[in-house]
């Protein structure tokens, strides 16, 4: 066959593969979904780049031709590897994330949220409030999540009209502190609506504990050795 003949056949069936792919999207394709037409895309096109190098090659050099194909196999057989273990791969990656940066919370494919115990062994995450994310100290001793007042107003409380009537305990003693409502705190995939809260008024800015009021309503909290898992 001739060589430009053989080249315009592949481009063909490459461009045609991709926009079969466009026009269909959202479809199905001989009864595939679209991930399950995207992947034979992609390996027909792996297929066709390696059968056509290989060929190129095998004409001008022989020898080296075998050496070509060989390689193109393992390349082949990696990619295949990559994308079957792309799961794994990404749990590991999450793992190593949790490690290096404390406080980020990783969800499992169990729908677990996974936090790794901090440098000062406490166990802080990143949470959001009300779309605003910042970090929290989980403590499974205090009744209710408690923030500061510069937290309270960046989530849209107005602080103006609290009525700092409660009296709480907090690491630093007993705090006057207001009763608030969070309309939303999102902790990895776990969200709760309208959380019972305070706004302390002795509080220093960064303070915020992330305590019963979100943590009792998931079905279980557990401490596994430098790890914290919550299960909705």
């Amino acid at each position: 066959m001739n060589t430009n003949l053989l080249i315009l056949l592949v481009l063909a069936a490459i461009i045609g593969g991709f926009v079969l792919l466009v026009s269909l999207a959202g479809g199905s394709v001989g009864g595939m979904d679209d991930d399950d037409f995207v992947r034979l895309v992609f390996l027909g096109t792996l297929g066709l780049v390696i059968g056509t190098t290989t060929l190129f090659a095998a004409r001008a050099r022989p020898g080296r031709a075998l050496v070509q194909a060989g390689i193109w196999g393992l390349v082949f057989l990696a990619l295949i590897a990559a994308y079957a273990f792309a799961d794994d791969f990404r749990i590991a990656g999450q793992r190593i994330r949790a490690v290096l940066l404390p406080g980020s919370a990783i969800v499992t494919d169990a729908g677990e949220v996974m936090v790794m115990r901090g440098r000062d062994n406490h166990f802080n995450l990143d949470a959001e409030l009300n779309g605003e994310r910042g970090p929290m100290l989980v403590d499974t001793g205090a009744s209710i999540v408690a923030i500061d007042p510069e937290t309270a107003a960046a989530i849209g409380i107005d602080t103006s009209t609290l009525r700092y009537g409660t009296r709480i305990m907090t690491a630093n003693g007993v705090a006057d502190a207001a009763s608030v409502r969070i309309d939303t705190l999102r902790v990895g995939d776990i969200e709760r609506r309208n959380v019972e809260a305070v706004v302390t008024q002795g509080g220093g800015p960064g303070f915020a504990l992330l305590g019963m009021s979100f943590l009792g309503t998931l079905s279980s909290v557990d401490f596994r050795g430098d790890r914290l898992v919550l299960r909705d």
